[in-house]
């Protein structure tokens, strides 16, 4: 019989057996023993029964025997572990005790027992699979099927360092720029501070690269507004990866086209800012020591007698079309009474023979030259008037310089073509 020990059945009562027999004068007298042997795993058990009347004539005794033990191994009812398509550094993959997996049986007699038979691992640290097998039994030897318990995944994907804090928070809106200034930015300058936002789970190190830029820009009777979404590729060490995209919108604001500044004196302390989208003409100023003013005009700045720098004082004057708001690296420019005549920070579009760009520029520029028949000499030259470089050409249309080495700011460069001279302003950022 598949029954534990303590499951043994009692076996009939001695009515049960008296009411097996008759006698001719008397009652049936019957008395009952029994004789226990083994354990859970295996057990017998006899049951004796003698009869007899009242008299004492006794018949032959009754024996009922009964054996078994436990056959039935551990039934499950729980829920073994395991997962697929994790993402887990392999130092963290799971690994089921055997009083995890034992918990999940039960056994009709006795004890669960659980040994680890067997363990596996395929993969690497970016892409892995560990199988392990269990051996599940009672005290009796009763089997159940192996237990294989399966986890599989890969390396995590990078995450934010904080979850409020993504790339949302490098977001620059309502700039005032123009499109053209727009175009220029460089996505990749912002690589950095992307791949900052984020970290590898398991202490590996990540990468953000710029991937794609998308535009859109519109004009509804006013300036145009734009929008430039710069997407981001966060990449780990196995190359799996996460995309985040920062968000540049603005316009240009209501800048007056030119400006005027005439006798004006900007004291210790101050600070002045002025802009114009075409032209600023400046004469008669006085800028004290502590004094700081910014001239930010979008194609020439005018420089006329009477500035005055003192010794301690600043004039940051620069071409840009960011204006006051936004204002890029600036220049710190020498009184009048230091720059060479030659060098004008208004060049007549009529004088221009060639033209570069992009500008402004981060550092290389092309210049493109409209008629190349003739040798040429390029020069360049700082706002101070110190010539950087001078070099002669020819053959070509288009040729290709770099300030990368040269400070932020304006410089000059100057062609000369035969008995002609021409002049173009580029700006370096």
């Amino acid at each position: 019989m598949n029954l534990c020990f303590a499951d043994i059945p009692n076996g009939p009562t001695a009515d049960d057996i008296a009411e097996l027999f008759v006698d001719n004068c008397s009652e049936v007298v019957v008395i009952k023993s029994d004789e226990y042997d083994g354990d859970d795993c295996s057990w017998i058990v006899t049951y004796t029964y003698t009869v007899s009347d009242e008299c004492g004539n006794a018949a032959e005794p009754v024996v009922i025997v009964y054996s078994g033990g436990d056959t039935e191994a551990p039934e499950l009812v729980g829920t073994l572990p395991g997962e697929v398509g994790m993402m887990s550094c392999v130092i963290a993959i799971p690994e089921p005790t055997i009083n995890k997996i034992a918990e999940q049986f039960i056994d009709n007699c006795g004890n669960v027992n659980v040994v680890k038979s067997d363990e596996q691992f395929i993969g690497d640290t970016c892409g892995w699979a560990v199988t392990y097998t269990f051996t599940v039994s009672d005290d009796c030897g009763n089997y159940t099927d192996p237990v294989v318990i399966s986890f599989s995944g890969s390396y995590p994907l990078p995450v934010l360092k904080d979850e409020e804090v993504d790339c949302s928070s490098l977001n620059k809106l309502n700039l005032n720029w123009d499109v053209g200034y727009a175009e220029q930015f460089q996505p990749a300058s912002l690589e950095e501070q992307v791949g900052d936002l984020y970290l590898d789970p398991c202490g590996g190190t990540v990468t953000a690269t710029h991937i794609h830029t998308e535009k859109d820009h519109y004009n509804s009777s006013g300036p145009v507004q734009w929008n430039f979404y710069y997407t981001y590729r966060i990449v780990n060490s196995c190359g799996d990866f996460v995309d985040c995209t920062v968000h540049y919108s603005g316009s240009p604001t209501n800048v007056p086209p030119t400006i005027t500044i005439d006798d004006k004196i900007v004291e210790s302390g101050q600070e002045m800012c002025f802009g114009a989208t075409e032209t600023i003409e400046i004469s008669n100023l006085t800028v004290e020591a502590g004094g700081v003013i910014t001239l930010i005009a979008g194609q020439s700045i005018k420089m006329l007698p009477g500035v005055v720098v003192m010794p301690g004082g600043y004039l940051h004057a620069y071409i840009s079309d960011t204006y006051c708001e936004n204002p890029t690296p600036l220049i710190v420019a020498k009184a009048t009474e230091d720059t060479p005549s030659e060098i004008s920070a208004e060049i007549p579009e009529e004088y221009a023979l060639f033209n570069v760009y992009p500008n402004p520029t981060h550092g290389s520029f092309t210049l493109d030259v409209y008629d190349f028949d003739s040798d040429l000499t390029i020069e360049i030259y700082n706002m101070v008037g110190t010539r950087i470089l001078s070099k002669e050409v020819s053959g070509f249309s288009k040729y290709t310089f770099d300030l990368s080495t040269q400070p932020n700011g304006i410089y000059i460069i100057r062609m000369l073509k035969d008995n002609e001279s021409a002049f173009r302003r580029i700006i370096k950022q």
